[in-house]
């Protein structure tokens, strides 16, 4: 896991456009958590995207305050959603 992340932002980086960032910004892989969706956070209110990679980070760290808990409660729902939705098939197709 220590090498998929650099090696993903290496490679939307080389992407360039909307896909620089992503990293910082996926929510999840779908369907099952591990397919080749991306659930991508692009919420202009969202100050702190609840990213995987920042989820996964802080899996051992301090509890979660009211605010994060509701926001961590409300990204569980667009996940689920989400798996659902690509178990189903892919809902785009496209390369960068």
């Amino acid at each position: 896991m220590a090498q998929f992340w650099p090696a993903l932002d290496e490679v939307c980086k080389k992407c360039g456009g909307e896909w620089v960032d992503v990293v910082n910004k996926t929510i999840a892989f779908g369907p099952q958590n591990v397919g080749t969706c991306l659930l991508v956070d692009v919420r202009k209110d969202s100050q702190q995207p609840n990213s995987l990679r920042s989820r996964i980070a802080k899996v051992n760290e301090e509890k979660l305050n009211e605010e994060q808990q509701i926001a961590n409660d409300f990204d569980g729902h667009l996940e689920t959603g989400f798996q659902l939705a690509t178990a189903q098939g892919p809902l785009v197709r496209g390369t960068c």
